[in-house]
């Protein structure tokens, strides 16, 4: 009798997690118009900044605007895919966009500047991919692309998307903390 009843029982049928990174990464990458608030801390070996964080992107254009305690020393930052206009209230300068040792000279620490908008959204940059993706229970916690080590270690639901909140960047001797608040689908407010 036994026999009989577990022939007819069904077997438990695996079902493919569809909320995990490899499964999620082509919408990540598609996910190019939003909004996103939070904290940048960046330690270098001579100094050690923290400043709020509101980043607008909107296809291949990106405004952040960065500042201290209640508003003060308000640096807006904007790129697009050519140019990056870094303006901090009577200094304004532009920079070609491929110029990175100019860049990290005028902000004290390199910057990606190309890579940052598909890292923030929790996928590696194209171009010269990874070799490896460290995955841990269908979200992704790291990988290394063009000297940087970019490790997650928070993820939050958004819509369709689970996207990170908690971001470390790592090069050398220079890290960047970025813990994110908020997501916005779209241009937000």
């Amino acid at each position: 009798m036994l026999a009989i009843l577990s022939a007819c029982a069904t077997q438990p049928q695996h079902i493919p997690d569809q909320t995990s990174w490899h499964n999620a990464r082509a919408s990540l990458e598609a996910f190019d118009e939003w909004l996103m608030r939070g904290k940048l801390a960046v330690r270098t070996p001579s100094t050690s900044e923290s400043v709020n964080l509101s980043w607008q992107q909107q296809g291949n254009l990106a405004e952040l605007e960065l500042s201290g305690p209640l508003g003060a020393g308000a640096t807006r930052i904007t790129a697009d895919e050519r140019w990056l206009l870094i303006d901090a209230g009577d200094d304004q300068q532009r920079y070609d966009i491929t110029a990175t040792d100019v860049i990290e000279a005028r902000l004290g620490w390199p910057l990606p500047v190309t890579a940052l908008p598909f890292w923030v959204r929790g996928v590696p940059a194209p171009g010269d991919l990874p070799a490896e993706l460290d995955t841990n229970n269908g979200e992704l916690s790291g990988f290394v692309q063009d000297g940087w080590t970019v490790s997650y270690s928070g993820w939050q639901q958004q819509a369709n998307l689970k996207l990170p909140t908690r971001v470390t960047l790592t090069n050398g001797t220079v890290t960047a903390r970025l813990l994110i608040r908020d997501w916005q689908a779209g241009r937000g407010q």
